[in-house]
């Protein structure tokens, strides 16, 4: 969602036909003040981070080097780093759980195969959207996550007197008594149609998100933290 945000801003630019010195202008205040790329380039170089773009296609499709490429994507993520800790999301809120390797964790316990289930090499990942489609992704641990980690995570993120849209797991008990939150059960069965139609907005957030993470399976979890937020 902040890219996309992003993007939409320099788009606008390009259609008011700002002239090149007002992009000059515009850059030397930012985090790319000390680089130099034009505006274009960054616009392209924003999109194509928008769409899951690797880092190796980017460098060849806007022929810059592997390390300006990786520098420009930690720069944008520490710009982006805080954006999440303000957002309220209110109204109907749906919330699940979703979960990707700690490929360190694996390393370090050289374990030659992956354990099965929610272990503690799996980073857990709490995701909520709401009807207006504010986007929250935040790290949550590893495995399973209590209803303790749960509320930690999404306390401070959701109005009381929201409804809760979600699966039922005993995790979100807390959150919602807590905050005296609405419930709103949907059980996870793909074979069931009120299941589908009604979570398809957290379930399609939640491969979004893995889609993206998958395309950068190499980043450290420090990265991996960051990115959540940037593509939310």
């Amino acid at each position: 969602m902040v890219l996309l945000h992003l993007k939409k801003l320099l788009l606008i630019m390009v259609e008011n036909r700002y002239v090149q010195s007002v992009y000059q202008t515009l850059l030397s205040d930012s985090i790319f003040n000390s680089s130099k790329i034009s505006f274009h380039k960054l616009m392209s170089y924003i999109q194509l981070m928008s769409f899951n773009v690797p880092l190796e296609l980017i460098c060849e499709v806007l022929d810059i080097a592997s390390n300006t490429a990786e520098l420009w994507r930690k720069k944008i993520f520490s710009t982006v780093d805080n954006y999440q800790d303000h957002l309220k999301l209110y109204n109907r809120v749906w919330i699940d759980e979703t979960y990707t390797e700690d490929y360190q964790v694996l390393e370090s316990n050289n374990n030659e195969k992956h354990p099965r289930g929610l272990s503690k090499t799996k980073i857990c990942i709490v995701v909520a959207i709401d009807s207006s489609k504010n986007m929250l992704s935040i790290i949550c641990g590893h495995g399973k996550p209590s209803s303790q980690r749960v509320y930690a995570a999404l306390k401070d993120h959701i109005i009381p007197g929201t409804t809760i849209i979600h699966d039922g797991d005993n995790s979100h008990k807390y959150l919602i008594d807590a905050l005296n939150l609405k419930s709103e059960v949907y059980i996870a069965n793909t074979k069931d149609s009120e299941y589908i139609k009604n979570m398809a907005m957290i379930n399609n957030m939640c491969s979004w998100l893995k889609r993206y993470i998958w395309r950068f399976i190499g980043m450290v979890l420090l990265s991996t933290h960051k990115c959540t937020k940037v593509i939310t």
